[in-house]
């Protein structure tokens, strides 16, 4: 209930909003009176008004609240079918030898760069002895377009791209000091960077690469990135033109390309220019059975371990009350036996 003409026509105000969250609960800010001293408001004439907030509505019968409840209780268990009958009850058992591997993750930001509407495509090269556990599965995925925006240190664009690939490695081995054997190679994230301008110009503004962590976990990583050197200065009016760029043609050649002979690849006379910074956010999920019976040996011998601590406790304790009553009981000896030499 309101006291008093609250505001004018042409300044409209909201002195007692409503929210009603996702759980149904209704919220009302400020809180109702219930005797307590008025509200008190000043409109922009100086007029000072005051208000009080009262609940006049009619109390709700118990049948009727009753209703309700079991409305709410059914309403409850048809949206937990459902979601149980979306995850189901268990998850694929692995065979012994196989590690599945979910990498989720995302491309948070490029940042650096020069061009004018930033894209980057993100491609996993699987090494030998992977696979993807679902053969439908892509592995690169394209960003869209993101107009970078400048702050006081360099230009930003948000790019958001959601990463999702799972995996499975064959004939690995899982060691009790929770380390990876008998993997040749990990897979690698390749990064290209480009960008397309207002007179439909391409231009690669970078690459760059970063394997796979190898360990399950979360993971923030700052990825800095190269383009290739434009020979001259002709190179150099072709590309800020027309955007005529030299474009790896292998995108392994980014580490180690397929077919290399030897250990090691010399990119000795290859020129390059440091480009921006991709910011990318994983998320690694390692399961297999072998890691399932490390934990579960581990867990067992940190509780006979707890078990062994807890009796050795329990042991000192019992040997401390012991000498305890045996120091009392001489104490008791002594004073009688100096007791009855007094009386003497």
């Amino acid at each position: 209930m309101l006291d008093g003409w609250m505001c004018c026509i042409h300044t409209p105000c909201c002195y007692f909003p409503l929210q009603v969250d996702c759980h149904g609960v209704v919220t009302l800010m400020p809180d109702l009176t219930r005797g307590k001293s008025w509200y008190r408001v000043e409109n922009r004439h100086r007029e000072i008004f005051e208000y009080s907030l009262e609940h006049v509505s009619a109390d709700v019968a118990r049948e009727q609240t009753a209703k309700e409840e079991i409305v709410i209780r059914e309403l409850c268990a048809r949206r937990a079918e459902k979601l149980q009958s979306q995850v189901g009850t268990s998850f694929d058992e692995l065979p012994f030898g196989v590690t599945c591997v979910n990498i989720l993750g995302q491309i948070v930001s490029a940042q650096g760069f020069e061009g004018s509407n930033v894209y980057v495509t993100a491609t996993l090269r699987l090494p030998d002895y992977w696979e993807l556990c679902d053969p439908d599965q892509d592995l690169s995925y394209i960003s869209q377009m993101c107009k970078p925006y400048s702050t006081h240190k360099h230009r930003v664009a948000h790019i958001g791209l959601p990463l999702e690939w799972q995996l499975s490695y064959i004939r690995s081995t899982i060691l009790k000091n929770d380390s990876v054997e008998d993997i040749p190679k990990l897979p690698q994230l390749y990064l290209e960077i480009g960008s397309f301008d207002f007179w439909d110009q391409h231009r690669v503004e970078g690459y760059c690469h970063i394997p796979v962590p190898s360990r399950p976990g979360r993971y923030h990583i700052d990825v800095p990135s190269w383009r290739n050197k434009e020979s001259s200065i002709i190179d150099q009016m072709r590309r800020y033109f027309i955007g005529d760029d030299p474009v790896i043609k292998d995108i392994t050649y980014l580490s180690c390309p397929d077919g290399l002979e030897g250990d090691r690849l010399s990119r000795f006379g290859f020129q390059t220019v440091s480009s921006g910074t991709v910011t990318l956010e994983l998320n690694i999920i390692h399961r297999s059975r072998e890691a399932e019976a490390i934990h579960a040996e581990k867990h067992i011998h940190r509780k006979l371990e707890s078990e062994s601590f807890q009796h050795t406790i329990t042991a000192l304790l019992d040997s401390h009350r012991r000498a305890k009553r045996r120091a009392q009981g001489l104490s008791k000896t002594l004073t009688a036996s100096v007791v009855a030499e007094s009386t003497c």
